[in-house]
């Protein structure tokens, strides 16, 4: 298969988010993560007045997570949907950067990054992986533009 062939336009692409979606939302509903709950409970405590929170833990993620619950009025399932609704349009517009910024063609970078299965087991797992990702892309785009805004 060439890859001059493949072309992957905006429907592809919100079609890669709804799988996304329906890959993060029965993983949380039905099997809840430790990780992301305590995650969750921190944003609780930091917006909420919560009794629980974790020194330890990265303050970005409890961050939004606390907003989006303000958002959501406090429901969990609500928040965390949410939450993978903006990870995801951030992950897409940093790829878009990368891509753009890089000269690689978006048909093997989609086609190896987001093809496999284990990219989506491990990116929405806890809750970070993906944000992290999208940030390490954006800061590798922005290194070489020497451009530091979202402009």
């Amino acid at each position: 298969m060439e890859f001059s062939r493949l072309k992957i336009n905006f429907p592809e692409l919100l079609i890669i988010a709804a799988l996304f979606l329906f890959y993060f939302v029965p993983l949380i509903k039905y099997v809840p993560n430790w990780d992301f709950m305590a995650y969750y409970l921190s944003g609780n405590y930091l917006f909420h007045n919560s009794h629980y929170f974790e020194v330890y833990r990265a303050p970005l993620l409890p961050f939004l997570l606390g907003t989006l619950s303000i958002i959501s009025f406090h429901n969990f399932f609500i928040t965390s949907i949410l939450y993978a609704l903006v990870t995801i349009s951030i992950f897409l517009y940093s790829s878009h950067l990368f891509i753009k910024t890089y000269n690689i063609p978006k048909e093997s970078y989609y086609l190896i990054l987001m093809g496999t299965p284990i990219f989506y087991i491990y990116a929405l797992r806890v809750g970070t992986e993906l944000l992290s990702l999208s940030l390490i892309l954006l800061s590798l785009a922005f290194k070489k533009n020497e451009k530091y805004a979202l402009s």
